[in-house]
């Protein structure tokens, strides 16, 4: 039987958002960009893996006035790194001051209180952007004859059969009683019914259990096939009602899925009015198909209706979480916004859906951090800071490391320094400290970049390329202030041969020419090359060969590059 709650009428309820402490971040008067602050770790410590946590010597963040929190069990997965960074756009100036989270925002309409007029007056959609026409089934879960905006569906299909099952098990045991019982039961429930003619006649014994065994295999077409054979050698005999309702809803699933495949709309809206033992907890894959069909139809009304019934009746951790999840992606954001105050308060004092209502701003931060799209037009400030708050009080790394890489696509190089610290030091994720290492390069803090590099090297290919590069800056920059010692340079040419690094090998041979060893200078030229044709490594062959005077090599190094790289004609 279909859950009979379903039909009910979901009132509608006041739900007020939580109260969240938010924690206190740094505006830096420099930049314009929120940020914490915290001072560089000693990177040279080992990683404790035991709980999972990275110790740098800190195991909680510790904020201006504050122990925050971590809520790491409703970590959102992102992993958003950029491809290409963009020029800068500044946040305004803001004095220095702390900045406390903003109070009283209307981000989003909380829901209406309870009222006979809409019960899904949550949201209101512009007619120019929701088709809200009753061109489509309506699912409306309660039977209100009072709600205006919704009309009676989800009703019982009445050419089901009458279930005789238990009246021809009282007339098998002759329980006459019973029998009269049961018959003025079925009559009074479908008015012009009449009891079968066979009823006391003998049943024969079919064993049913051949096919629950195809239903579980789910090829129903063969299940309803052998109920056709059976019934040809014994017409009195009836599959139990328990099979025959499982095999109509798997059908009904059956088929709802592959429309919603084809993207067949209307297909899936009819058969889910059709059956609605699919909208139940038990069926949620199917609520869902349902729910972002009306999106796609444009019925946002009715799709978040059904979001909103299956928050509030089914209570699986993980499935309502999913679900707020798939509604983000398909509702406008109010809508969204609405669904996420139905969350439940958590131990911590965070909202259940809290993570996930920063999906939008993760997106956002993740299209501007790879496209490097200007500030002001992407990005609300004030939900900006909301967003750093809660990164800061939940301790998700992977939310401190996108605001990261955020700040660093604009060339915020300070925030972007300190929103890796504070993520390296919940998690050492070698992404984090390749960010860190970069965001010190871009502050022109090449020693202590050198540092980290150096220590955390191993942990990653990009920190073993930073280390690379930043020592090959160093060799071939007099600006930068990083001296090696002779132990460190041997050190470092086994590190590019192992990397085979065309970069690390010129820069070596740059170096080893200006001390005047050219011979040595010219082998690190030519591996580079071997690595990968470069510029650089041609230019630092015609070099070597014009110093020794070799003329013959020189005019051969320019008969082979000259057409590509045009500064080899300045040689003579």
């Amino acid at each position: 039987m279909p859950n009979q709650s379903i039909l009910k009428y979901i009132a509608v309820a006041v739900v007020s958002a939580s109260s969240i402490a938010a924690a206190q971040t740094v505006y830096s008067t420099n930049s314009g960009a929120f940020m914490p602050a915290n001072p560089l770790p000693d990177f040279s410590q080992p990683q404790d893996n035991r709980s999972g946590s990275n110790i740098l010597g800190l195991n909680k963040l510790v904020m201006p006035g504050q122990t925050p929190t971590h809520n790491l069990a409703l970590q959102q997965q992102t992993n958003i790194l950029p491809d290409q960074y963009g020029k800068p756009q500044q946040l305004p100036v803001s004095q220095g001051q702390l900045l406390p989270p903003p109070q009283n925002q209307n981000i989003a309409p909380l829901l209406p209180q309870q009222t006979k007029v809409n019960p899904a007056g949550a949201i209101k959609f512009d007619s120019q952007q929701a088709n809200l026409n009753n061109n489509t089934a309506s699912f409306n879960f309660g039977n209100n004859e009072e709600t205006n905006s919704l009309k009676p569906a989800l009703r019982q299909d009445k050419s089901l059969e009458v279930d005789t099952s238990a009246l021809r098990f009282y007339a098998a045991q002759r329980d006459l009683q019973r029998v009269g019982i049961e018959m003025r039961r079925l009559q009074a429930a479908h008015p012009g019914w009449a009891p079968p003619p066979d009823l006391f006649s003998p049943q024969q014994k079919i064993d049913e259990q051949p096919l629950w065994d195809l239903f579980a295999t789910g090829s129903y077409d063969r299940v309803r096939a052998e109920i056709t054979e059976i019934k040809s050698l014994h017409p009195e005999w009836l599959p139990s009602e328990d099979l025959m309702q499982k095999l109509k809803v798997a059908e009904a699933r059956t088929s709802l899925e592959r429309a919603f495949g084809f993207g067949d709309w209307a297909s899936v809206i009819s058969i889910a009015s059709r059956e609605p033992n699919l909208l139940v907890c038990e069926e949620l894959q199917s609520l869902w198909y349902l729910g972002e069909t009306l999106a796609r139809v444009q019925d946002y009304q009715r799709s978040f209706d059904l979001y909103k019934y299956i928050l509030s009746t089914c209570d699986n951790t993980e499935e309502r979480f999913a679900t707020v999840q798939k509604a983000s992606l398909v509702l406008p954001s109010n809508g969204f916004q609405a669904l996420v105050q139905l969350g439940k308060t958590l131990p911590n004092g965070l909202s259940e859906f809290e993570d996930i209502s920063y999906d939008i701003m993760r997106r956002q931060l993740g299209e501007i951090t790879k496209n490097g799209r200007d500030l002001f037009n992407q990005v609300d400030q004030t939900q900006l800071q909301k967003y750093a708050n809660f990164a800061v009080k939940s301790g998700n790394p992977n939310d401190l490391g996108l605001l990261g890489w955020y700040y660093y696509s604009q060339e915020e190089y300070e925030a972007a320094k300190a929103w890796f610290l504070t993520g390296a030091r919940i998690n050492r994720d070698p992404k984090l400290v390749e960010g860190l290492i970069l965001s010190l390069r871009g502050m022109d803090d090449h020693i202590s970049a050198f540092d980290i590099a150096k220590t955390q090297r191993k942990t990653s290919d990009e920190i073993n390329d930073q280390y690379i590069q930043i020592v090959s800056s160093s060799l071939t920059d007099e600006d930068i202030e990083l001296k090696l010692s002779e132990k460190s340079m041997t050190q470092f040419e086994d590190i590019v041969m192992d990397a085979e690094s065309a970069l690390g090998a010129q820069s070596i041979g740059w170096h080893l020419l200006d001390e005047g060893e050219l011979d040595d200078a010219r082998d690190w030229f030519s591996q580079s090359i071997k690595w990968d044709v470069n510029e650089e490594a041609v230019i630092g062959l015609a070099v070597r060969a014009a110093r020794a005077k070799h003329h013959r090599t020189l005019r051969s190094i320019i008969r082979k590059y000259g057409d590509e790289y045009a500064s080899l004609k300045k040689f003579r």
